[in-house]
């Protein structure tokens, strides 16, 4: 079992699970005041299993929305009674992910329940707020739109739009664990780079989370990043000093309180490009460039390792000296050095990137999920 750092609210043995998680998350001052009244309503929960019904690859609406109606206000008013859950289509350390259909809007959404653990709903509340609050004010092609926020007696909910493709890591792992070939590795880093510089520039939020596990594939085989739990929102010049996300794809500086120190006390956007060479790594390798495995090291040890200036990333001969120039620029230690938006825009890897094509996703995509089950 893995020890808890100083400054670390949990960790767990599972190293792909999102293994740090945040305190003092901030809050919604609407979405608060909403759940505050809708409390005492909320209906007693259902009784019984959920009803089984047959599985569903890729549901399908009768219509196509226009580019008008594809930016959909946030609904507060509507309860758990608004919508039948199909079937479970993802789970981990934060609850569950039901694929659900809203009743009235004959619409599919991935309704994500976080149970509460006894006693602690108001700090759950506090946290769903938090995602809310910040997806809420979020619109971009490659990130998930929020729909719906609702709290139950135990639990709350989060219907986002749903994304019919699977997630990247089930392309990368459970297809062999080959490595990706490197212009499909452009593609996809393309697109994190693009969302990752809106999120940034135009909404001053740091992500925190980067990881194959939580960019999901849409039905033209474009990214969606999803999962905001660990995002938050940074003041100009301010840093994080609370530690969140999954341990071995954290920068040196968000696990070493003596790399903060070193660097003015905290982390900032240049720890999200670090996150983002793990992930480079892991499509062009087939592994994690640096592994944390809490049964047999300590959270501990693997924030030493990772502060030793000995510990450095080992590229195989046989990525490309191009990629291999790019790997190194984001895996640089010294978030001061470290490449940024900018850097790898201008980098060879993409000299054949077609940058407004690639966000209208007018660019063919190097896979597309299958869809050929009925819909439900």
């Amino acid at each position: 079992m893995a020890r808890i750092l100083p400054g670390y609210d949990r960790l767990e043995d599972d190293a792909r699970r999102r293994n740090v998680a945040a305190r003092k998350p901030g809050l919604g001052a609407r979405l608060k005041d909403w759940l505050r009244k809708r409390s005492s309503k909320s209906p007693p929960p259902a009784k019984g299993p959920i009803p089984q019904v047959a599985p569903v690859a890729t549901p399908t609406q009768t219509t196509k929305p226009s580019a008008e109606q594809r930016r959909h206000p946030l609904d507060l008013g509507c309860t758990l009674a608004d919508f039948r859950r199909i079937r479970l289509i993802g789970s981990g350390s934060f609850g569950k992910v039901y694929l659900a259909r809203h009743r009235a809007t004959y619409t599919f959404v991935a309704l994500k329940e976080i149970e509460a653990v006894p006693g602690r709903l108001n700090r759950l509340r506090r946290m769903v707020l938090q995602e809310a609050t910040l997806m809420e004010d979020v619109s971009h092609p490659f990130i998930v739109e929020l729909r719906y926020v609702f709290s139950g007696p135990r639990s709350m909910f989060l219907g986002m739009e749903y994304v019919p493709g699977q997630d990247l890591w089930t392309l990368m792992y459970e297809r062999g664990r080959a490595p990706m070939p490197e212009q499909d590795a452009v593609f996809y880093i393309g697109q994190l780079v693009l969302a990752l510089d809106y999120l940034h520039t135009k909404k001053s939020i740091i992500y925190r989370d980067i990881k194959s596990e939580n960019i999901v594939l849409d039905a033209k085989g474009y990214i969606r990043l999803v999962d905001f739990g660990c995002a938050t929102r940074l003041a100009p010049g301010a840093l994080c000093a609370m530690k969140c996300g999954t341990m071995q794809c954290l920068a040196p500086e968000a696990l070493c309180d003596e790399i903060q120190e070193e660097f003015g006390g905290g982390y900032g956007y240049p720890s999200e490009y670090w996150s983002l060479g793990v992930l480079l790594y892991e499509m062009l390798v087939g592994r994690a460039p640096f592994v944390f495995d809490a049964k047999t090291e300590s959270a501990e040890d693997f924030a030493k390792r990772m502060a030793d200036p000995r510990t450095q990333v080992d590229i195989p001969i046989t990525v490309s000296s191009t990629a291999a120039s790019l790997l190194r620029g984001l895996l640089q230690k010294s978030p001061k050095k470290r490449f940024g938006a900018d850097d790898i825009r201008r980098h060879r890897m993409f000299s054949q990137m077609d940058w407004g094509a690639l966000a209208a996703k007018r660019l063919p995509a190097p896979w597309v999920p299958a869809s050929s089950s009925p819909q439900p």
